[in-house]
């Protein structure tokens, strides 16, 4: 009974390896290929008789991989390495060998030349003329250093193509002196050569290859191993699909930890507008933390993981959960459709479930709401005096930037200590009431339009530019801004709950208004998050980690020098945010348009199709040129990703939002 007890409880932190060290997990028969292993294991256990001594399990383990079938040696591979973590390491040499999963079509070979060299982070290599690879592509080179078979995983960043012509005027005299139909008497060959930039290496050390290894494509396998090896399950987010060496889609992850708190934060996410699907991708990797949220008890043990999402322009955000016959659609998405059921199948990410709850919010009322959503579903939200007064610097939003010189923010400052004031409009009546104070006493108690306004000494003129920009503010921001109401029905933020996924509708407000609202909502957030890491009783229920997505994200931390009321807010959250669980998912166009520090904070990037000219620029200076080349002409549905458990960006693919592809469905249905 207890050999069999051990027998499960090893087969059990086996299990566990296999998903969060070895990557074995999220792709076609991963959990067929955990079984073999686990059954493996068993079977090594009862032969050996481990009971009485487990070093027999590791000895007979390394046994059998030096015998192993090409086939066999990662199942035998990962029993070792296993067993390497629960046993002291015997004093023989430790076997180590690195092969695909099966035979694979070797394409060419690493190229380590004086003009080529390869070094811990890159290298070189050629492909046979009749093989070909594109940029992006997962490679594999597998050699033998010393006693040890080892392997590296590359993703192709560059490729070149040329013939053994010195120059263009020599293969212009090789065709008879430049004539087209002409072919040149020898024939000279092809060569296709490209660079790697290094993902992994099986034995885990930083050294160049050593030699001129035999290449050919990373199988399903490989690929989950150099991405996402060694990203506990418990914490893994998938950042899209990469395809495998037959073809497959192969799903790779990033970890939560470095995506949404508390070791890094922030994900930002670039490309023109309509082509680089950038809020697609921004709804897919909502849906892939909301899935973690649901399946991961040490992220709940944390508090879990919210989501409020800003819908800036458009429909593009205000029907999720419209997502009836989605499997459905049409057979030119029918990839999409496939990557969701990978996606429901290996982390959870149903999106029946996931969407059902959505709750939306715009400004309004009762029910007279502006958005566009015309169903009573969306909420309504306003804001009065008495709610405006509570945060200071969020009222600061809604002013122009270039009105918020010295003097106005003091006229600011004293507007908000008068008091007796319940409501904007008894405010502004007060204001009024200042400019019609003269002042009193002889010409030395003149004072030259200056008066008191809530303790603070404001010239008239300042007041009656404060009134009039007071009333701009109430005509453009309608029914957000109550002027006889001292206090509004604010966003609730305090009912936000682990799981929750929130939209604000804020395409109907002018821009003054989408900086108030913006600053107001992440300073409530800051403020909770805050109190619950110091462990404030009462926000037991708050989640300890939530996520924000906004579009157009410069508008509100814009490059550049000069005052602007919401940046160094935004500042604050991407330099601390990350300590206490509050993360931006940002999403621009030009990322050349975001304040320095705000991109730099962000861990993770990732850019859609964008144009040359914005691509030149410092902000993608992490990108080598055939990189940048590339991306001006990468298809929707792909992002170049870089994360910083990675050690190279990656080109991946995603599906398109379940509501997108219920959309496919009704116009099939009614076409």
């Amino acid at each position: 009974m207890q050999s069999q007890a051990r027998i499960e409880e090893l087969a059990k932190l086996f299990e566990r390896f296999l998903r969060d060290q070895r990557g074995l997990t999220g792709m076609e028969g991963a959990r067929r290929a955990r079984e073999l292993r686990q059954q493996a294991l068993r079977d090594l256990f009862i032969k050996t008789k481990a009971e009485f001594n487990e070093h027999r399990l590791r000895d007979e383990a390394a046994s059998r991989l030096t015998t192993a079938s090409k086939n066999e040696i990662p199942l035998w591979e990962d029993i070792v390495a296993f067993i390497d973590t629960i046993l002291p390491a015997p004093s023989v040499a430790k076997i180590e060998k690195e092969a695909a999963p099966e035979v694979r079509e070797i394409i060419g070979r690493i190229a380590p030349t004086l003009r080529t060299p390869a070094c811990p982070a890159s290298f070189h290599f050629w492909v046979e003329p009749s093989k070909r690879v594109s940029l992006g592509d997962l490679l594999v080179g597998e050699g033998t250093e010393g006693t040890k078979n080892i392997a590296v995983v590359g993703v192709v960043h560059n490729l070149e193509g040329y013939a053994a012509y010195s120059d263009l005027k020599d293969h212009f005299m090789a065709c008879d002196l430049g004539q087209a139909g002409a072919e040149a008497p020898t024939q000279v060959p092809f060569i296709l050569s490209g660079q790697a930039g290094t993902l992994w290496r099986s034995d885990g050390l930083t050294t160049p290859p050593g030699g001129d290894w035999q290449i050919r494509r990373a199988a399903a396998l490989e690929i989950r191993r150099a991405l996402s090896g060694g990203i506990p399950e418990e914490y893994s987010v998938p950042a899209g699909f990469v395809m495998g060496a037959e073809g497959e889609l192969v799903p790779v992850d990033m970890d939560v930890r470095w995506l949404a708190g508390y070791e890094g934060g922030h994900i930002n996410v670039a490309g023109i507008s309509g082509v680089a699907a950038k809020t697609s991708y921004g709804v897919f990797l909502l849906t892939g933390l909301l899935a973690l949220n649901k399946r991961s008890k040490l992220i709940n043990k944390e508090g879990g993981l919210a989501v409020i999402a800003f819908n800036v322009k458009e429909i593009d955000l205000l029907y999720l959960e419209k997502i009836e016959d989605w499997r459905q659609a049409p057979a030119e998405v029918n990839d999409h459709v496939r990557m969701w059921e990978i996606l429901k199948d290996h982390y959870g990410m149903d999106p029946d479930t996931i969407f059902k709850d959505v709750r939306y919010f715009a400004p309004g009322v009762g029910k007279a709401v502006r958005s566009l959503r015309k169903d009573q579903t969306v909420a309504a939200f306003s804001y009065g005096w008495a709610d405006l007064k509570q945060v200071p610097q969020a009222l600061y939003a809604l002013f122009d930037p270039d009105d918020l010189d010295d003097k106005m923010l003091a006229a600011i400052d004293g507007m908000i200590n008068l008091r007796g004031s319940d409501s904007l409009s008894e405010v502004m009546r007060r204001l009024s009431e200042k400019l019609g104070t003269r002042p009193r006493g002889g010409r030395g108690d003149d004072t030259g339009g200056f008066v008191k306004l809530g303790g603070v000494t404001v010239h008239q003129a300042t007041i009656a530019k404060l009134l009039n920009r007071l009333n701009r503010i109430l005509e453009a921001t309608g029914d957000l801004l109550l002027r006889e109401q001292p206090a509004g029905d604010n966003i609730p933020v305090d009912q936000l709950r682990a799981g929750n996924i929130w939209i604000i509708d804020i395409t109907q407000l002018p821009d003054r208004a989408r900086r108030f609202l913006f600053f107001r909502i992440m300073r409530d957030l800051t403020n909770r998050l805050q109190r619950r890491k110091a462990g404030e009783t009462g926000l037991e229920k708050f989640p300890g980690r939530v996520v924000v997505m906004v579009d157009e994200l410069n508008r509100f931390a814009p490059s550049g020098a000069g005052r602007h009321p919401t940046r160094a807010e935004i500042i604050g959250i991407a330099t601390q945010g990350r300590s206490f669980g509050l993360t931006l998912l940002g999403l621009q166009q030009m990322a050349s348009r975001i304040d320095e520090e705000v991109l730099t904070n962000s861990g993770t990037f990732a850019v859609g199709r964008a144009h040359p000219s914005e691509l030149s620029g410092p902000a993608y200076g992490w990108l080598s040129k055939p990189l940048r080349e590339q991306v001006t002409s990468i298809p929707t549905g792909s992002m170049l990703v870089y994360h910083p458990l990675w050690k190279q960006p990656v080109f991946i693919r995603f599906p398109l939002p379940p509501h997108k592809l219920a959309e496919r469905v009704l116009k099939k249905t009614t076409s």
